[in-house]
């Protein structure tokens, strides 16, 4: 699996603010500094700082949780899959099925929408619950139910972080305070090089850090996670083909190797696809 660099809506918003940003530095009549307007532009700056850095620390944390619970599942489902074969090779069989079942069922949902694998997780524990099994492999079955019961814990947590969104006062206070702060810094521009120079990079990072708060706070990040923490190598472990998410692979977020089988759904049907052999 290859990650390439991907080009997101919010990169192309980015760039065609640049360029308005610079046409407008450039070619707009300069009006000049007021004292007034300098002592709004460092209270904006003073405002927006701490909030922005507020309101970023929240979403980042939210999304380290996140990471480090599908971390955790991860390792949780490779555990269950390897104690399992004590129980027998039949269990260990019927339990990798359920296991690939519930991970594409993951794979295609965002991560507030635990919901919809839900049944598939659980189909897992009543699997493991119902086996009868003697007293020596009485504690083996209980310790995989044990796993199973933290693992959904945890994923009822992951759901309640993902759905969990600034505040719309902090949010609209962060964006109409950006908003401003872009304008002063437009208007306060002087008639030089150096001055526009400036203009078009430090309100490039100003929108930049709009955006970052805004794709945080709506999680459009979540693809990346599921990739980071190797979920798709379980399906390696289980014996499966790999599965490919379709809007994974036309971000470009990952790619088969050349030459590998993999499946994929496709207009809610599960097929297999070759990738080309370079």
């Amino acid at each position: 699996m290859k990650i390439k660099p991907h080009i997101t809506h919010s990169t192309f918003v980015f760039f065609a603010f640049v360029f308005i940003i610079s046409v407008i530095s450039i070619y707009a009549p300069v009006i000049g500094i007021k004292i007034d307007y300098k002592m709004i532009f460092s209270a904006t700056s003073l405002l927006f700082g701490i909030l922005a850095g507020f309101s970023i620390s929240i979403l980042w944390g939210r999304q380290e949780t996140v990471r480090g619970v599908l971390n955790s599942e991860t390792a949780i489902l490779y555990s269950i899959y390897f104690r399992s074969a004590i129980l027998g090779e039949k269990v260990q069989k019927k339990l990798a099925e359920l296991i690939d079942k519930y991970l594409i069922t993951t794979l295609e949902c965002p991560l507030h929408m635990f919901e919809t694998s839900r049944d598939d997780f659980v189909s897992i524990y009543t699997y493991i619950r119902e086996l009868k099994v003697n007293e020596v492999l009485f504690w083996h079955r209980n310790k995989i139910l044990e796993w199973l019961e933290k693992d959904f814990k945890n994923r009822v947590n992951t759901t309640f972080h993902a759905k969990t969104m600034l505040v719309p006062y902090l949010s609209y206070s962060v964006f109409l305070l950006g908003s401003m702060l872009l304008g002063l810094i437009i208007y306060m521009r002087e008639p030089t090089m150096t001055s526009k120079v400036i203009t078009i990079m430090l309100s490039s990072v100003v929108f930049l850090v709009m955006l970052l708060i805004r794709d945080l706070n709506q999680m459009k990040l979540w693809e990346n996670i599921f990739i980071e923490v190797g979920v798709n190598q379980i399906f390696d472990v289980l014996g499966k083909k790999r599965f490919y998410n379709q809007t994974l692979l036309k971000l470009h977020y990952q790619e088969p190797k050349p030459g590998e089988t993999y499946r994929t759904i496709v207009n809610g049907k599960m097929i297999e696809k070759t990738a080309p052999a370079k």
